[in-house]
């Protein structure tokens, strides 16, 4: 199971990040190889709120609506990890 942070969810949809193509790359050789990817909850009110700041409220909910479709696994942190 991959891990992915803040970073390359914001490359992943971001066409105007400098990492976008690296991304989708990355994205599509992890889905190739038929690893499994995760994230925390924490990741993706990051993720979606920066793609809202830069991009547009409508933008961040359709990357949310595509996020939650795929395959990728959720990780609810405890509160100790908080």
């Amino acid at each position: 199971m991959i891990f992915v942070d803040t970073g390359p969810f914001v490359a992943k949809y971001d066409v105007s990040d400098v990492r976008h193509a690296d991304a989708l790359r990355g994205f599509g050789r992890i889905a190739a190889e038929g690893n499994r990817w995760a994230t925390s909850s924490f990741v993706l009110c990051e993720t979606l709120t920066l793609l809202a700041r830069f991009a547009g409220g409508a933008f961040a909910a359709q990357a949310g609506r595509l996020v939650a479709s795929s395959s990728l696994t959720v990780i609810e942190p405890e509160s100790s990890d908080r």
